[in-house]
């Protein structure tokens, strides 16, 4: 089951978008980075209290969110830029950053199949040098299962893409946040994630 915020808001902080009493406004860290993040986000995705695109773009100020499938299409050339890399599991993505790192990284945010289907539709996508990672600590708790052994929150990609690329230190503070995140969910949920 995932979470939707009801239309009115009520009870909910405007800003990450959960509950009052799970808030996680005031715990979220401030993840400066060289590499811009560009979070682009299914439109489905833009009121669940599950997202997690959404706090990575609170806790990293380098970073923006575009929407992907909203009534007005998305301007595919944002996408588009010197020294801009996709975070997408592709057979041919790059182990390790070549001698120079992005400046810019790309990240899906949405499900599986949303991502897939974004993948395949945005033009600008295919061609991109990528950035795959290693599968993700399994035992995480996580609020969706991930259909791939390989498969990791947006928030948790981000993370493992930052130590990657920056360093263990920045993204500890993002792992930290996901966990909090996973917490508060659950918290509301009151069960654990299948």
């Amino acid at each position: 089951m995932r979470s939707a915020t009801p239309e009115g808001f009520e009870g909910h902080c405007l800003r990450c978008l959960l509950r009052q009493e799970v808030c996680l406004c005031d715990r979220l860290p401030r993840v400066e980075t060289a590499v811009r993040f560009v979070i682009v986000r299914h439109i489905v995705e833009r009121l669940r209290t599950s997202n997690t695109g959404r706090l990575a773009a609170l806790a990293l100020p380098n970073s923006e969110i575009l929407e992907y499938g909203d009534l007005e299409p998305l301007d595919e050339s944002r996408l588009s830029g010197p020294d801009t890399w996709l975070l997408y599991p592709v057979p041919s993505a790059a182990a390790a950053p070549q001698a120079s790192p992005p400046k810019r990284l790309i990240v899906l945010d949405g499900t599986w199949r949303q991502s897939r289907k974004m993948f395949a539709r945005l033009d600008p996508l295919r061609g991109m040098p990528c950035l795959a990672l290693s599968p993700g600590d399994p035992s995480l708790v996580r609020l969706r299962r991930p259909p791939r052994e390989d498969g990791m929150s947006t928030l948790e990609a981000i993370a493992t893409a930052v130590a990657h690329l920056e360093g263990e230190e920045k993204a500890r503070k993002l792992l930290e946040l996901h966990d909090a995140h996973v917490q508060a969910v659950v918290t509301l949920r009151g069960y654990l994630p299948s």
